[in-house]
């Protein structure tokens, strides 16, 4: 059975470019805010939400803290380019979210993540 992932960036351009490649293995939905993420999360279940960190009006901590809460068999990651230690503390301590990606990451990387996330 075909995992679902909802991917979630105000990147338009980056969306599309990961949707393509996790498409072949995936059954992948995209978001480009966490709003738009929660109203697709209250139509159907997905087993992985992929976040960014930095997005306007509703960020990846806030989005992922508030998917734990009403969904709490979606596993959450959350993706940043943001390496500084505050960031990443946010991440693993206030969202805690299942696992934290790192920009730039190789896609066999991600895609790694993905699977072992919806085996455990």
């Amino acid at each position: 059975m075909t995992k679902k992932v909802l991917l979630v960036d105000d990147n338009p351009t980056l969306l599309r470019a990961l949707g393509r490649v996790l498409e072949e293995r995936f059954d992948i939905e995209t978001a480009e805010s966490g709003t738009r993420a929660l109203e697709m999360l209250e139509q159907e279940a997905f087993d992985v939400l992929i976040s960014d960190f930095k997005m306007p009006s509703m960020n990846g901590i806030q989005l992922v803290t508030q998917v734990q809460k009403e969904w709490p068999n979606t596993r959450c990651m959350i993706l940043t380019g943001n390496q500084d230690e505050d960031s990443l503390n946010q991440a693993t301590n206030i969202a805690k979210a299942y696992r934290l990606l790192l920009k730039p990451m190789p896609v066999t990387e991600l895609i790694n993540a993905i699977e072992e996330a919806v085996r455990e």
